[in-house]
């Protein structure tokens, strides 16, 4: 078996195959990723004919590595981490030290002897190729067949026993001499020489065929022949070699050539992908194995252009062939006559087919046949036999999916065409190593599978099974530490590999999982099989092991990944029929839907949710909460409380039978201690001794201080108990979130705040449990209806009811008695909020924040303060109080180090020898990220208390102001320096310390964004208090006139009649309500079906909570017997339409000249009174009835919303908040949703998700009733593009939506090619509907690829194809008003495009449209009579505007790319040309439109005498006289016109109202504002350079965190305090000086008060060194670039400082 291959020398870097002779022949191989052991098999190939799998037989030759200081540090590492001196933790580090230099050096060695002969007697190690682990020796442990050899394995890292000497084998070699390949030789151990590497003659009981491979000592020994695979001086990097694996991509077509099975036939074709850039659609099916072909059977070597190659499919070992089976191709071969005009299919074929697999790679550029091919190439594909060319076709395979198709076959065609080319992608080894891990791991579970079927698993076979679904487990969570002691089931990590769990499916692996799961049930009844069945019905524990294993491998493949989410959801309906095994199948169905609101809301019911609380009864003996968690978990979706489930879950749970014998109840002791407990002062009473006592079943179980107090003592019942309880309440918690008003109203009576309280207060209680009862009462009790989120301030001020003065008292008294609900509330909450501010005093008094569970309870009632504040239950006096308490807290939070936790840090806990450092890490960081939580909540309370202050500083000036108003003095002649004492005055008020101000400095420095964001803008508000209270002085309306008094008055009295009737309508609500629950049959008695007949209409956007949760309030067989919802509302009707139109005819004035505009001021009183609150709890109760509403009280809403926004950002803001409740409007709903972002950049940044999908949805909604869907479209646009300022996220978020609908699309735009389809649901009320349909939709896709975004420009192009661009613009059927939509479209997907679409350029189909369209358009327009010239508005606009720019652009980007295509269209350049030309020679052209004529000329032209294009000479000497003259004329009379044409301006609507209604008051403040902004504003720009100045004095690490904040903050959409930022650096680089002496003197007190008097440099960079003044300058110059090319939406904003 020697074979006839040339002697060579064996170097260091050669990879070898390693051929045993002897009695037992065969490869060195293993078998597969899953398995370290080495083995021979016979069957598998000789060196003749090599195996399939030839890659498991490639080793590389290395030189001898050290492992001397490696095995000390292993050594060492064993010891106990926590038992260690200090001595002793030096040591370790200095090992570990000495490890990592012994690492580098033998890098370095082994770099330099590569290429060294080797020679026998010389020590060597060898690599597997595949799995990059050495060959190694155990000497403890003995080989499996033969018990008196040691076994040899493959090991990841190596050690001295994976040494091996080359010693020969027959005498005529001798230690010394050269190894030449083929040669047998001994490989012995280098230890021990006699131990040598071994084939056992016994083939494997768990693997027939396979023999072992030891190291043993028997004689004779077994030879080994090292055959040479790639020689080191080809196996370098950058070129194309034998083994390597590739990606073939059709650079044309943008598709991957790919394997797969179609209806179980294998297929070989290009795949299409909808992503934007198709390179990044990668697949592990389109990964192919390069085989060079050498005259030797095992040898490869690099390829070269003149090389033979083979690609074989990674996944399934199949070739890329030619279909050689036509007869023709026969009848060729056998005659010796060329098959040349036949074309072969490209197919997939075994290795026996060897002539249709062979294939030549043809260079595209200039390459020499003898020099190598690089890694990265464009090649094209070459059939040796046929000679004929591979190339794509349009031929699909899954044409019977009834989607768009996405598999196109592949031909070879005779003849070679240039767009035939494919890149040579290079895969990373990592990528084909897991691909290599998940196939054996595939087969390993298939073989599984097939003998759990048979019914002959051995207890090998579970073992093997379980090791395999183990090492899974580790792979995909990308963890390469060591698992020997680590439980998969208890393995935790946040980082799993999104490619690795990609592979799973896509390599059948999840499949096989499922068939292992499926195997115990019995498929009739789903009963468990008796094999594998206790007697007491429980699966057997040796199997309940495995399954728990698969099911872990399921929840960590689809966790955070749709499209594996999407494919175990196939599957649920069997993992719910093994609820309740114990195999953890309810833990994976709660994983899978938690976070996944769509795939929750589908497939979790009553049924699954009776199975959790059947279950939950089942296990309550044993307090087992698991159930209680799943429950909890199906709440919510990313932090969102569900309607739909939290109500299913709150009917079975708390209105079933099974309510009182799986929940516990909490109870006050007596009635006389509850009363005792209701006075506030309770905390101060230590005679207070009321019980909280806990029920169960209606009986007594203990008291919670006597659960805690046993607890404690190690009795474990009463902590079951005690935990059992905190989960119940957190599911409580759960199914409040979000006010969902079923569970509020049926756990408020049982769960009072004041019971709560009494738990969350008692420190004898585990601090868990005081969590979950604080947690719960900010859910059942605090955030609930009716509170809502006050106003911080009123920019609506009545002059009469502005004091004459105001302290802090007076202030906060009006503020608390002017909501009479709101004194109740405070009545209600008032023990509540002491025990909150002695609870906070207590800690910042202590300073104590080393336990976790503390400072968890901390963080809570932290949130439980925030929400109060929030809400408006602290006055101005309290949140001082507050604020110092808070500070208090916050010093010492900053002075303890905060450890940066990354976002995908994996946490993981690990029992080995490091487990103790581990846990101890993990509780580290995850007590600093509870900190970090706390310090996050406390700044975000100091915003709100930012705001209050601010209220009050307005009301303190403005109190100023009318005291010198009664005194007789004339605001608009008020003294300057009397105005800015009262400002500075004002603005002085309730200042923050130095203190804080350096807390801010030291929180800015985090890298926790929320942390980071918070302390910024406190910083900016510190900074900017003048600037903020003189904004709200300008903006805020003084209502001193009779008409203004009026107008309140109006505005209040429309809203009453509304208020009453939504007031009667909850009324009446609540009736119902009372009526379900009395007549509500029991859940035993049908209760399923009553509520499948209530279930949400699907057709309702998911944003919309509170509707969702209304909508399943009643049943139908009560509601029919009963008044309708309705009614109550409907019964004031008329009068809520009359009060609409007033209302609108509020928002607008009336011009003299008939004009109508806004009305700012009446806008603002509306907003100020809040009346979009009202109109939407109208809107609310009209889609809540089951009965259709009245259409016309929905438009009127409509319009109303419209006006109420028109050119008002803030109300747009408010509005905004209401979105989900305007979407489902039966009238009128896309224009209110247009007018609430329309022009609004900062809206449309923030504009979510769903939003757009709901929008895109009502386009092509086949809903009859629908409304136009050209209104929803045009509604997209402006959320794409407000004020022209593109928004890139919306761009990309519309165009992926449309690419849903592609088929819809393809459709509407007249080009679907399936003709069978049902069009009878494609209707349009009418043609013109269906024009603006058309018209806007080729709009919207222009929006889309408006600023060079490269994924919505392949997407559009897809969707809207150059072809059918072409047919429509040559067309007479189509107007030009959609003509012009086509050529905007052309122009920015096709032209004005990031990534050069070069089919434009080099294909005809432009030409066709100059030809066939733009020429005729300009001629006709050129010729006509004057008369018709001027009349023809639209044609002139489509010309100049539209296809004159489009001529322009095109040949100036053709001159660059392919100018020697236009001298195959001579004729049509040349007419073009012309016909441009009579353009500029038209009377009525417009001068402005002349210019980009001429300019259009101007690149024309020269083209043509460049080309040598023949023109008269009467044209070629007009143009060149005329060209000069043209511009300069074009100019000068477009400068002027523009200036006739310019408008004067004309007087605002606020104007006209001042006019009219003249008022004494808001005039002279009009008139001191503009009097004293000029010096405000330097006031303003003092306060800049003060923070500035305090800037300067950090140090570079600071500044340069601060200049990358600013970054982040832009991709947030954080534009105002980005912008803010920006101002700051702007003053760093050009400081702007303070001119007045009070400027000078607030720059002066800002700096003595944070600065302690220091003298500020004169400048920011005279205070910095060189080095900071470059690295200043130099961050904030790509701090603006980036934000510029990165944040479209913050283009505008920023180049107003920029």
């Amino acid at each position: 078996m020697t074979g006839g291959s040339s002697a060579k020398i064996l170097r260091f870097g050669d990879v070898v195959s390693i051929f045993g002779e002897g009695q037992t022949t065969g490869f060195l191989s293993t078998l597969g990723s899953v398995d370290d052991r080495c083995v021979l098999n016979p069957k598998n190939g000789d060196t003749s004919a090599p195996p399939k799998k030839f890659r498991d037989c490639w080793f590389m030759l290395c030189p001898a590595l050290r492992y001397s200081a490696q095995q000390q540090y292993w050594h060492a590492s064993r010891t106990n981490i926590t038992s260690r001196t200090q001595d002793e933790a030096n040591l370790m580090r200095s090992l570990h030290h000495a490890a990592e230099l012994e690492k580098e050096q033998n890098e370095k060695d082994t770099t330099k002897k590569i290429g060294m002969p080797l020679s026998y007697g010389i020590n060597v190690q060898l690599l597997h190729m595949k799995s990059k682990k050495y060959l190694t020796v155990n000497r403890r442990i003995p080989a499996k067949s033969d018990k008196l050899a040691m076994r040899v394995y493959l090991d990841r890292q190596g050690n001295e026993d994976s040494w091996f000497q080359i010693a020969p084998f027959y005498n005529y070699r001798t230690l010394g001499d050269s190894v030449i390949g083929n040669d047998e030789a001994i490989l012995c151990s280098a230890g021990n020489t006699q131990q040598c590497l071994h084939a056992s003659e016994e083939s494997l009981s768990d693997n027939p065929g396979s023999h072992e491979v030891n190291s043993s000592a028997a004689t004779p020994f077994t030879s080994w022949r090292l055959v040479l695979y790639l020689s080191y001086k080809e196996n370098i990097p950058k070129i194309l070699k034998g083994g390597d694996v590739v990606r073939l991509f059709h650079v044309e077509k943008e598709r991957f050539l790919t394997l797969d099975a179609y209806k179980s036939v294998q297929y070989v074709f290009l795949r299409t992908t909808m992503r934007a850039s198709a390179t990044s659609a990668t697949s592990s099916k389109a990964l192919w194995e390069i085989e060079v072909l050498h005259n030797e059977p095992c040898r490869s070597g690099a390829g070269y252009w003149n090389s033979v190659y083979r690609l074989k499919h990674m996944a399934t070992g199949l070739y890329v062939s030619a279909d050689l089976s036509n007869s023709n191709y026969r009848q060729s071969m056998e005659s010796d006559v060329s098959a040349a005009g036949e074309e072969f299919l490209i197919v997939a074929a075994g290795s026996n087919t060897k002539d249709g697999t062979l294939f030549e790679f043809c260079p595209t550029s200039a390459e020499s046949e003898d020099s190598v091919v690089p890694e990265s190439s464009f090649v094209r594909l070459r059939h040796c036999g046929t000679r004929t060319w591979v190339g794509a076709t349009e031929q699909a395979i899954d044409v019977e999916e009834g989607t768009k198709p996405v598999m196109h076959k592949l031909s070879c065609m005779s003849q070679r065409r240039d767009e035939e080319a494919f890149a040579v992608v290079p895969v990373p080894p990592d990528e084909v190593r897991d691909l290599d891990f998940v196939n054996d791991v595939s087969e390993v579970l298939k073989d599984f599978c097939h003998k759990l079927e048979l019914g002959t698993v051995s207890s090998n076979d579970r073992r093997t099974a379980c090791q395999v679904l183990k090492e899974v487990i580790f792979f995909i969570a990308e963890s390469d530490s060591s698992h020997v002691n680590v439980d998969p089931l208890d393995f935790q990590t946040d980082n799993v590999s999104r490619d690795r769990q990609k592979l799973l499916r896509e390599q059948f692996l999840l499949k096989y999982i499922f068939q292992v799961l499926k195997v115990p049930l019995e498929e009739s009844s789903g009963n468990l099989r008796d094999s594998f069945q206790e007697p007491d019905g429980s699966i057997k524990a040796k199997w309940k092991y495995t399954f728990r294993l698969c099911y872990r491998v399921l929840c960590l493949s689809q966790e955070q990944y749709r499209k594996n989410q999407e494919y175990v959801a196939k599957h649920f309906g069997f993992m719910q029929k093994q609820i309740g095994l114990d195999i953890h199948a309810e833990e994976t169905i709660t994983a899978l839907v938690h976070n996944n609101r769509k795939l929750l809301e589908k497939h979790i019911t009553q049924k699954e949710v009776n199975t959790f609380v059947g279950l939950l009864g089942k296990n309550i003996e044993k307090w087992d909460y698991r159930f209680l968690d799943h429950l909890s978990d199906l709440c919510v979706s990313n932090k969102t409380g569900i309607p739909s489930t939290q109500k299913i879950i709150c009917n079975c749970l708390l209105k079933g039978p099974e309510t009182t014998s799986v929940l516990l109840e909490a109870r006050m002791k007596n009635s006389q201690e509850l009363l005792r407990f209701q006075d506030p002062r309770w905390y101060e009473k230590p005679e207070f001794t009321s019980e909280v006592i806990l029920y169960i079943s209606g009986y007594k179980k203990k008291s919670i201080s006597e659960l805690a107090l046993k607890a404690s003592l190690g009795f474990g019942e009463d902590a079951a108990i005690l935990k059992y309880y905190c989960h119940q309440l957190d599911l409580f918690s759960n199914m409040c979130l979000g006010r969902h008003s079923l569970s509020i109203r049926e756990l408020s009576p049982k769960l009072d705040v004041n019971l709560l309280l009494r738990c969350v207060s008692a420190e004898s209680l585990p601090f868990e449990l005081r969590i979950s009862c604080c947690r719960l009462v900010r859910n059942l009790h605090v955030d609930v209806e009716p509170q809502e989120e006050e106003r911080k301030v009123s920019l609506s001020r009545p002059w009469w009811n502005v004091p004459r003065d105001i302290t802090i008292e007076e202030y906060d008294n009006e503020h608390m008695t002017k909501n009479a609900m709101k004194a109740s509330q405070m009545k209600k909450f008032e023990a509540t909020m002491i025990f909150i501010e002695n609870y906070l005093h207590d800690v910042a008094k202590k300073a104590d924040f080393r336990n976790i569970l503390h400072n968890k309870l901390s963080v809570e009632i932290l949130k439980l303060a925030k929400e109060f504040a929030r809400f408006g239950f602290y006055g101005i006096g309290s949140l001082n109080h507050l604020r110092t308490t808070l500070s208090t807290i916050l010093a010492p939070l900053c002075r303890e180090p905060i450890t940066s936790i990354p976002r995908r840090q994996s946490m993981i806990l690990m029992k080995n020898e490091n487990g103790a450092a581990s846990r101890a890490n993990k509780a580290e960081d995850e007590n600093n990220l509870v900190l970090t939580e706390m310090k996050v909540i406390i700044l975000e309370i100091y915003e709100h208390i930012h705001e209050m202050i601010l209220d009050y500083r307005l009301t303190h000036f403005l109190t100023n102001l009318k005291k010198e108003s009664e005194n007789g003095t004339n605001l608009a002649d008020l003294g300057l320096e009397i105005f800015t004492d009262y400002f500075e005055e004002s603005g002085s008020i309730c200042e923050d310390d130095a203190e804080f101000l350096k807390l801010l400095l030291y929180n800015i420095s985090s890298n926790h964004y929320a942390l980071f964001r918070s302390a910024t803008k406190l910083l900016m508000t510190i900074f900017n208090q003048n600037r903020r209270l003189f904004h709200v002085f300008e903006k805020t309306q003084i209502l001193s006139s009779k008409h203004d008094a009026d107008m309140l008055k109006q505005i209040k009295s429309q809203l009453e009649p509304i208020s009453s009737a939504i007031k009667a309508a909850k009324n009446r609500l609540s009736e119902i309500s009372k009526q379900l629950k009395a007549q509500q049959p029991s859940i035993d008695d049908g209760g399923e079906e009553v509520m499948d007949g209530s279930l949400v209409d699907e057709s309702s956007p998911s944003g919309s909570q509170y509707r969702d949760e209304m909508n399943i309030l009643s049943r139908p067989s009560i509601i029919s017997r009963s008044p309708s919802l309705k009614y109550p509302l409907m019964a004031h009707t008329w009068s809520i339409l009359e009060v609409l139109k007033k209302l609108k005819r509020l928002c607008v004035n009336l011009a003299p000249d008939g004009t109508v505009t806004n009305s700012h001021q009446n806008q603002h009183l509306l907003r100020e009174n809040k009346v979009e609150q009202v109109i939407s709890q109208v809107l609310k109760l009209l889609k809540e009835q089951k009965e259709e509403p009245p259409l016309e009280l929905e438009q009127e809403i409509s319009e109303f919303f419209q006006a109420y926004c028109d050119s008002n950002e803030e109300n747009q803001a408010v509005l905004a908040t209401h979105i989900d409740t305007l979407m489902g409007m039966h009238a009128g709903e896309a224009a209110a949703i247009r007018v609430v972002y329309e022009n609004n950049i900062s809206l449309c940044a923030s504009v979510k998700d769903s939003t757009i999908e709901y929008l895109v949805k009502k386009v092509f909604s086949r809903d009859a009733k629908r409304q136009p869907a050209s209104d929803y479209l045009v509604t997209i646009q402006s959320i794409v593009c407000p004020k022209h300022c593109i928004v890139r996220r919306n761009q990309e978020t519309v165009v992926y939506q449309l690419a849903i609908f592609h088929e819809d699309v393809v459709h509407f735009l007249g080009f679907d090619l399936d003709k069978s389809r049902d069009i009878s649901v494609y209707t349009f009320p009418s043609e013109i509907e269906k024009f603006k349909f058309h018209k806007e939709l080729v709009s919207l896709f222009t929006f889309c690829t408006i600023g060079k975004n490269v994924y919505t420009e392949s997407m559009c192009q897809s969707l809207l194809p150059l072809d059918r661009i072409v047919s429509v613009l040559c067309s007479i059927e189509y107007s030009l008003e959609v003509k012009e939509a086509y050529v905007s479209f052309l122009l920015h997907a096709f032209l004005v495009t990031e990534v050069d679409v070069r089919s434009v350029y080099s294909s005809n189909r432009m030409w066709t449209i100059f030809e066939n369209h733009f020429l005729p358009e300009i001629i006709n327009i050129a010729n006509a009579p004057l008369h018709e010239a001027e009349a023809d508005v639209k044609s002139q606009s489509y010309v100049y505007e539209c296809v004159v720019p489009i001529i322009k652009i095109f040949f100036e980007r053709i001159l660059k790319h392919s100018p020697g295509v236009i001298l195959g269209h001579k004729e049509i350049f040349r007419n073009l040309l012309k016909a441009i030309y009579r353009l500029t020679h038209t009377k009525w052209i417009h001068p402005t439109k002349l210019y980009t004529v001429q300019k259009c000329l101007n690149i024309m032209y020269p083209a043509a005498t460049a080309h040598l294009i023949h023109l008269p000479s009467y044209l070629t000497r007009e143009i060149e006289e005329s060209s000069t003259q043209f511009l300069r004329e074009a100019n000068r009379r477009a400068k002027w016109i523009f200036m006739m044409d310019f408008d004067k301006p004309k007087a605002t609507s606020e104007d006209l109202m001042v006019s009219k209604h003249p008022n004494d008051a808001t005039l002279q403040i009009q008139i001191l504002l503009k009097r004293v902004k000029p010096l405000i504003e330097d006031i303003i720009n003092s306060e800049t350079t003060a923070l500035t100045d305090v800037l300067a004095k950090e140090d570079k690490d600071f500044i340069e965190k601060f200049i990358s904040h600013a970054e982040k903050l832009a991709d947030e959409g954080e534009s105002e305090l980005c912008v803010q930022i920006l101002h700051v650096l702007q003053d760093m680089l050009e400081r702007k000086k303070v001119l007045t002496d009070k400027g000078k003197e607030v720059h002066q007190a800002k700096l003595d008060k944070y600065l302690g008097g220091r003298e500020a440099p004169s400048s920011f960079f005279s205070g910095l060194g060189k080095e900071k003044q470059g690295i200043v300058t130099g961050c904030m110059i790509i701090l603006i670039y980036s934000i510029l090319i990165g944040c479209s939406t913050m283009v505008v904003v920023v180049l107003m400082y920029v």
